[in-house]
């Protein structure tokens, strides 16, 4: 093969991972205008899944109001539990509270290939509250303060 088809090929690769993903199959989530959070005085359950990326992360966390939480990374067949700190349990609740009050999530941005996904939901005895971004809309979404809290459960939880 000459030069010219093998540089033309590996220019349609990378420029083709780097084109607009086909639109998100999953059911929309409901407006965040239209969702009211769980009360944090109540028992609750959080779940954040961190999906995605070139390796094909899949991992989750789920915590309970009580600072439980089990950390699973599917790609390592790996689970992890463990208790919150009292600080970490406080500093979450806090950021349940300021967070997802303040959050105007906008979903996925269907244009970045490589992009890590993060769906959070928040379980009540009554509300639910979910949510869910990727690299390009965390920044504006106000969730990235406590996705970045969940990842470093989620790290420390898996060394």
């Amino acid at each position: 093969m000459s030069r010219a088809i093998v540089g033309l090929l590996i220019f349609t690769v990378l420029v083709s991972a780097c084109g607009p993903l086909l639109p998100v199959t999953s059911a929309p989530l409901a407006p965040l205008a239209t969702q009211s959070l769980p009360d944090l005085g109540e028992s609750w359950t959080l779940k954040m899944s961190h999906t995605g990326g070139i390796m094909g992360l899949s991992r989750s966390i789920e915590i309970s109001s009580d600072g439980k939480y089990t950390v699973t990374d599917e790609r390592n067949n790996t689970t992890s539990e463990g208790q919150l700190s009292a600080d970490e349990a406080s500093k979450l609740k806090n950021l349940l509270a300021t967070s997802l009050q303040s959050s105007s999530p906008r979903g996925l941005s269907g244009t970045c290939a490589d992009c890590f996904i993060y769906e959070i939901e928040l379980k009540g005895a009554s509300k639910t509250y979910a949510a869910q971004v990727d690299d390009v809309t965390i920044a504006d979404s106000g969730l990235e303060p406590l996705i970045t809290f969940l990842r470093g459960v989620m790290e420390k939880a898996l060394k």
